[in-house]
């Protein structure tokens, strides 16, 4: 499947839309009845946004985290 989410996933933010200007908000995931929160700060822009997500809470999985479930030490 490659990159891909099999499963329904939805999103919501506390902002009504981004904007060129630098902003500070936060967004939650929810993903397989898992809900995790997103500090997102934006550069700002007008085509091209750049912007940072930092998860607030656990729940995200990472192919680093599932290969160290599988194999403990061998990161």
């Amino acid at each position: 499947m490659g990159g891909m989410v099999p499963k329904p996933t939805s999103s919501s933010c506390d902002t009504d839309a981004v904007g060129d200007k630098p902003q500070k908000f936060t967004c939650t995931v929810k993903y397989m009845g898992i809900e995790v929160p997103f500090h997102v700060e934006t550069k700002g822009g007008s085509i091209l946004i750049q912007y940072t997500a930092t998860p607030t809470k656990g729940g995200v999985v990472t192919r680093e985290g599932v290969h160290e479930l599988w194999f403990p030490g061998r990161t």
